[in-house]
């Protein structure tokens, strides 16, 4: 009889050790899913300062930020990153998945610093740019036939650890007449491999 009674309450502990551990489960899950989700904002934002490869980082897995360009302004480095602009096209502006005029895209400048600083914006051809591109800035009247002029727009005052947002909006304009049309066949071929570099310069407030 006695040993009957210990079965029976070994049963009723590792039935209510299971009930435990099961209705602990999806807090357990929702724990993990937090400090992993902590550890990818981290991964995000550490941005390295010395080297190209270190200085910024593009979300390449996530589709809704795959054009988020992060940049960590110093006034002790220049970070930069460099941007191929087939990659920020937006697909639904594409004539039967071909590059022709009329595309658009965009992306997004995320800056970031440790601290009080004045920061520039400046953009560098590494590639010969398609005539008829025009830039604008998101939110501003600002356009430009090329990116170096719009860097003559972006500056101003980032305060330690905070973000600030600057959308760039392009579009390919339509040309016309034959020698137009000659002209939108090359600049398919250029915005093809049109890659320039974003540099974020700052320097210390005082």
């Amino acid at each position: 009889m006695k040993k009957i009674l210990n079965y029976i309450l070994i049963a009723i502990t590792i039935f209510v050790i299971l009930m435990f551990l099961l209705t602990n489960f999806n807090k357990f899950q929702f724990f993990q899913d937090n400090i992993l989700f902590l550890r990818y904002l981290d991964n995000a934002f550490n941005i390295g300062t010395n080297n190209k490869e270190k200085t910024s980082t593009t979300i390449k897995n996530n589709p809704q930020a795959k054009n988020i360009y992060y940049l960590k302004v110093e006034y002790k480095n220049t970070n930069f990153t460099n941007i191929n602009l087939k990659d920020t096209i937006k697909t639904e502006t594409l004539v039967e998945e071909k590059i022709a005029p009329g595309i658009e895209g965009n992306f997004d400048i995320l800056l970031y610093s440790n601290y009080n600083v004045k920061y520039s914006i400046k953009f560098q051809n590494k590639s010969n740019k398609p005539q008829n591109l025009k830039f604008n800035i998101e939110g501003t009247n600002i356009q430009e036939s090329n990116l170096e002029n719009l860097s003559t727009n972006l500056s101003g005052t980032l305060l330690k650890n905070q973000n600030k947002k600057i959308t760039v909006n392009w579009k390919w304009e339509y040309e016309n007449g034959e020698s137009g049309n000659i002209k939108d066949t090359e600049d398919a071929i250029l915005i093809d491999k049109y890659y320039f570099d974003i540099l974020a310069l700052g320097e210390e407030i005082i």
